[in-house]
């Protein structure tokens, strides 16, 4: 459930996404890395698992390390090309990090400096949100387990 190896890091796509000045080009860019995603096992793909606020279908299962500290990893897939694009961000933000750090970090801040707050539908922008929230629902779950 580790982020893909082909998804870069967060400072690598906030550089990158800054760079690429046009538009339509950043969503190509975007969908491309939603094409990275590691795909989700159909057994995954629960009523539970479902991100309840998406327009698309989204599913999401996370997971926690036996590792020292344990460390967060989630696995997740959509329906739409741009959501799956937005889930391999929200993947490099959060990839390899505690419960406490994801609860922590601004993601929307470093979303912000890529531009996508202000060039999302509404609908997605509530979904991004959506997921945003579910991410550090589980984590402060983990939190209060550990």
């Amino acid at each position: 459930m580790a982020m893909s190896a082909a998804i870069p890091s967060i400072d690598s796509l906030v550089e990158k996404f800054q760079f690429i000045e046009d538009w339509e080009d950043r969503y190509t860019y975007l969908i491309e890395l939603g094409r990275k995603l590691e795909p989700m096992a159909d057994s995954d793909m629960t009523s539970e698992a479902i991100v309840k606020g998406c327009q698309a279908t989204v599913y999401l299962k996370a997971s926690l390390s036996k590792d020292e500290p344990p460390i967060m990893s989630f696995i997740a897939t959509a329906n739409a090309a741009i959501v799956s694009g937005l889930i391999a961000i929200l993947q490099s933000i959060y990839g390899g990090r505690t419960p406490q750090e994801i609860i922590d970090i601004d993601a929307l801040s470093l979303v912000g400096q890529m531009g996508f707050e202000d060039h999302l539908s509404i609908t997605r922008k509530n979904g991004l949100h959506a997921m945003i929230t579910r991410i550090k629902f589980i984590a402060a779950e983990y939190v209060s387990t550990v």
